[in-house]
């Protein structure tokens, strides 16, 4: 049965991964659905299961925490945006909970781990591809890509994305390479894997990705050194030490001059100063979303809305995410949330580090009579006497202490907490625990900080030190959250479906010439309200085929249908998320287009509201005076747009605006000249 679970959440963990991370409710909702069911069928494996004293508190600390997280995103104002935290936390927490309570076995997991190998495997090679051949190469071509030019993105969308993928990866890999007990064959295969990892990290061009890299390394070199203590001899331990710090240099100056020989790796190292304003900037805005609710915060995903209305004038692109996963937090669960990820990390990092320093602490017998030695010499003055034979001694058993041939809970253990401070530090600059597919990762790596199992050189839990107890409840918890998971995800998703479609319609150059293509649009956004009527972005999505078909209108009555009908369709939208811009700008285009611009002054005031440094508010707003001649009031509104974005349009629009002011003065300070 554990076999089979595995089995699900590594399909799970796969499709997510290869369909762009799951970034949107389409593509995450059936890998959801394939956690959900490895809960399900968990209430069967996990009874027996032993956790340590610890380690029943990093399951209440996770309680506490995301108990919190799905309180909070069930309450939320926007219930649409916060969909995507609910699905996302309850799938974390089934993977979770399946390898801290289910999945226990070493070897298992070590099958996951080598699961993920050949995924970062196929991610190089499609990274190449991108970065060698400068294009936005995608492996499916139904999958978006930014614009990142030559930046490596494998399956993701973002190369910012694949840096915190490949950075798990690579530390899960040297922990192998390390302190596993497969034979030396299979080690130096995840060494090379290590090694391609960083490559691949090194092409994504992510400056987050270096930065959270390095202070996981460091903190891998740290714990080897100190397992490296116990297990090694005097000699070979001195000698890993000068190996390490060899490798470091070594590996230092050849990402130096790998970066120095290539321009745009040494562009995306040198510009660091000129993004760090933007980054600053939203963060800033989530610090001040933080300042409406200070304890419970806003609520879910609301940054796409108060990163709009706080957005700092060097913000042109639309602020989704805050590129740092604590201001968010902070903006939208408050001071709580914070708190509760403090004890969550706490916890674990705790749990992870006691049973590493259980495996340190078994010293050898000739260790342990040395210390009892010295102790009991204590004040003796005989101790400078008996001092040479006591060194001989203890030299014995040493040189006579057995090969360290390696344990796999060690490897995964040391890799687990190695990559919490990885993104720990990524977190900073980056939003990878928002992307699906490195959360539920994470989850995995949590999940084994909870129940590390056998830590003992032998391969045996040590009951003694920590205190193990049988756990029975707690194999109710996953089966109840992948069924919550699987009623409340899985009927959404015919919506989403629908939604994509009608989307993918829109976004057709052709649409404003096809009416086939404007109708298939309507009638696929209907198709998804009949299962999903609380989904605001299929009205919008209907909106804006209405519009469509009214600017392809002959007719003057058929025209002011079609946007009155558009106007009945963003107000539907409205209702559902009254902070979005989009539909508020929407319907304020669309009373424009049939005349009623005292209802669309104040929709226009509404938009200004809540994006106050937008370009295109403004703009639209410049054109809604000037379709009325008010000329000054649009001048304002022009020069405002073009002063926020630059955009070569307003500049033209607000040239044009001054010459019909200055034919308009000289109109009026002319006399008539009156008819004989």
């Amino acid at each position: 049965m554990q076999i089979f679970i595995l089995c699900l959440l590594t399909i799970s963990l796969i499709a997510s991964h290869i369909l762009l991370g799951g970034l949107y409710p389409v593509l995450s909702i059936p890998c959801y659905g394939v956690a959900a069911l490895a809960g399900l069928f968990s209430w069967f494996a996990a009874r027996g299961t032993r956790l340590s004293r610890s380690g029943h508190w990093c399951l209440i600390s996770s309680s506490v925490f995301f108990g919190y997280v799905l309180s909070r995103a069930l309450y939320s104002q926007e219930s649409y945006i916060a969909r995507a935290d609910i699905y996302m936390v309850l799938a974390a927490l089934v993977i979770y909970l399946s390898f801290a309570l289910v999945i226990t076995s070493s070897r298992l997991r070590v099958r996951f781990v080598m699961v993920l190998l050949l995924i970062a495997t196929v991610d190089f090679v499609i990274g190449g591809i991108q970065f060698f051949k400068g294009h936005n190469f995608m492996p499916f071509g139904f999958l978006p890509r930014g614009n990142y030019g030559a930046r490596a993105s494998g399956f993701f969308g973002c190369p910012n994305h694949l840096a915190g993928f490949l950075e798990i990866v690579m530390l899960f890999a040297l922990g192998l390479a390390c302190w596993s007990r497969h034979s030396l064959l299979v080690r130096l295969a995840a060494g090379y894997s290590a090694a391609m990892c960083a490559v691949g990290i090194l092409l994504t061009g992510s400056r987050g990705g270096y930065v959270s890299s390095i202070a996981g390394l460091i903190t891998f070199g740290f714990l080897s050194l100190l397992l490296a203590g116990k297990w090694l001899r005097r000699e070979f331990w001195y000698a890993l030490i000068a190996s390490t710090l060899l490798a470091a240099v070594a590996v230092a100056f050849a990402v130096r001059s790998a970066v120095q020989k290539n321009e745009f790796l040494q562009y995306r190292v040198e510009s660091v100063n000129m993004d760090f304003g933007i980054r600053a900037a939203l963060a800033k805005a989530a610090l001040r979303q933080f300042q409406i609710n200070p304890w419970f915060g806003t609520g879910s995903r609301t940054y796409l809305y108060f990163g709009r209305q706080f957005r700092g004038p060097l913000i042109l692109a639309d602020p989704t995410y805050a590129h740092n996963d604590y201001a968010q937090l902070l903006g939208e669960y408050g001071l709580v949330g914070f708190g509760g990820l403090c004890l969550f990390l706490i916890f674990h990092l705790k749990n992870g580090w006691t049973s590493l320093g259980a495996s340190v602490a078994a010293r050898a017998p000739g260790e342990r009579r040395k210390n009892s030695m010295k102790r009991s010499e204590k004040g003796s003055r005989s101790r400078s006497a008996w001092r040479t034979v006591e060194d001989d001694e203890t030299k014995r058993p040493e040189q006579y202490r057995p090969a360290y041939k390696g344990n796999n809970a060690i490897a995964l253990t040391a890799a687990s907490f190695s990559s919490v401070a990885a993104y720990m530090v990524h977190s900073l600059v980056d939003f990878n625990l928002h992307i699906p597919a490195n959360a539920c990762l994470m989850a995995f790596v949590f999940g084994i900080l909870a129940n590390p199992g056998a830590t003992a050189s032998s391969g045996q839990a040590q009951q003694s030190d920590l205190r193990t107890k049988s756990i029975w409840i707690l194999q109710f918890v996953p089966a109840a959250l992948g069924l919550w998971l699987m009623l409340t995800a899985l009927p959404k998703w015919p919506g989403e479906y629908y939604g994509e479609r009608a989307r993918r319609l829109l976004s057709d150059w052709r649409f404003l010439d096809s009416d086939e293509i404007v109708t298939e649009a309507a009638a696929m956004s209907r198709n998804g309200l009949k299962y999903d009527s609380k989904n605001p972005e299929l009205y919008y999505y209907l909106g804006e085929s209405q519009t469509t078909h009214a600017m392809q209108a002959t007719e003057p009555a058929e025209r002011t249908r079609y946007y009155e009908e558009a106007i009945g369709s963003y107000r539907s939208a409205l209702e559902l998320s009254p902070r979005d811009v989009r539909y508020v700008l929407c319907l304020a285009w669309s009373l424009d287009a049939i005349g009623r611009f005292d209802e669309a002054e104040g929709v226009f005031a509404r938009a200004l509201e809540l994006d106050p440094n937008s370009d295109k508010v403004h703009g639209s707003y410049g054109a809604h005076f000037h379709q009325q001649g008010k000329l000054e009031q649009a001048e304002v509104e022009y020069a405002i747009a073009l002063k926020l974005g630059n955009l070569v349009d307003e500049g033209k629009r607000l040239d044009a605006i001054r010459k019909e002011i200055e034919e308009k003065k000289t109109r009026a300070a002319t006399p008539e000249v009156l008819a004989p």
